[in-house]
C-alpha cells in the first residue's frame, strides 16, 4: 500500500523537512520510500531498524541495540558505530527517534500524513 510521509531530521547545527510517497506494510510497520538524492531508505518500526543505502554508501542503525554500522562502498570498508542516548517514541502510526553518535545528536521523525 501506498502512504504520504514527512521525514524530519534534526542534528545539533541541521534540520531537514521533507514530504516524500512510501511502500507502506500493511500493518504499517514498514515503510520505504526514496529521498531526493535517490537515496533509499526503509525503517522497520516492529525491530526499530533504519537503512538507508546510495551509491557511495550503506548505513543500518539497530535501535534496540544501540549499535550501527556504515558500509563505505569505494574504499569497501564497514565501521561499527554506537548509538547513545537512543529513546524511541512511538504513537499510532508515526515515530519519533532521538540518539547520540559521539557528541551529536539526531531526531529522526516519520509521520503519516
Amino acid at each position: 500500500m501506498k502512504a504520504n510521509i514527512k521525514i524530519k531530521i534534526k542534528t545539533n547545527n541541521k534540520q531537514k523537512e521533507n514530504n516524500y510517497k512510501a511502500i507502506v506494510s500493511n500493518d504499517y510497520s514498514v515503510f520505504k520510500y526514496i529521498e531526493e538524492d535517490t537515496t533509499k531508505t526503509v525503517f522497520d518500526m516492529n525491530k526499530n531498524v533504519l537503512s538507508r543505502e546510495n551509491d557511495e554508501l550503506y548505513m543500518e542503525y539497530f535501535f534496540d541495540k544501540n549499535k550501527g554500522k556504515v558500509y563505505i562502498k569505494e574504499i569497501d570498508k564497514e565501521f561499527l558505530i554506537d548509538l547513545k542516548k537512543v529513546k524511541v517514541d512511538r504513537k499510532d502510526n508515526n515515530i519519533k527517534i532521538s540518539y547520540n553518535i559521539d557528541e551529536d545528536k539526531f531526531i529522526y521523525e516519520l509521520e503519516v500524513l
